[in-house]
């Protein structure tokens, strides 16, 4: 008996490609909500400026295995809540639309 797999292979080039325009096919409505957002410029540019502070704080400290442990996790917790950020303004665009 095979093994089952959750992993679907596809023999088209794009795929995605052929799915959106099915979607917006069946929902045109959908377009509007497509668009560019200019307030995420500001917001990748403070969280590299962020990501570069802390590696020159860290320039001058030498390297610790605790202090590694902190940043990682310092950094890891900014980029998921850029994430968040990132998305709850998505959906908040989506609802005014």
């Amino acid at each position: 008996m095979g093994k089952k797999s959750s992993f679907y292979s596809s023999a088209e080039g794009e795929p995605h490609r052929q799915r959106t325009k099915e979607i917006l096919k069946k929902h045109p409505e959908i377009r509007q909500l497509i668009g560019r957002n200019p307030n995420t410029f500001f917001f990748i540019l403070g969280l590299v400026g962020l990501q570069i502070y802390l590696a020159y704080i860290l320039l001058f400290q030498g390297i610790k295995i605790d202090n590694l442990i902190t940043t990682s996790m310092i950094v890891i917790t900014l980029f998921v809540t850029g994430i968040q950020i990132t998305l709850f303004g998505f959906l908040a665009d989506m609802q005014k639309k």
